[in-house]
């Protein structure tokens, strides 16, 4: 979201909630939905890490938290160019 921390915690859980229904009405139509059901599960993960990322960056006394660096690289580099 690149707003704040909050803006990225709120997008991501809400993100999240929602990925629990796509993915439950993805179940019931037919599995080979499920794929494509959970982008917004991984999209919502990637909106926690950045908001993990801007509480570190917001608080100079933080350690940068080495897992949600990784984490958000991790989709931004690897994951959503394929």
């Amino acid at each position: 979201m690149c707003f704040s921390s909050q803006a990225s915690f709120v997008a991501g859980a809400a993100i999240i909630a929602c990925s629990g229904l796509t993915i439950r009405l993805a179940l019931q139509m037919s599995e080979r939905f499920l794929p494509l059901a959970s982008f917004p599960l991984f999209f919502g993960i990637q909106q926690l890490s950045e908001g993990f990322l801007w509480v570190s960056i917001d608080n100079p006394s933080a350690n940068p938290s080495s897992a949600a660096a990784l984490t958000f690289l991790f989709f931004a580099y690897f994951f959503w160019p394929f």
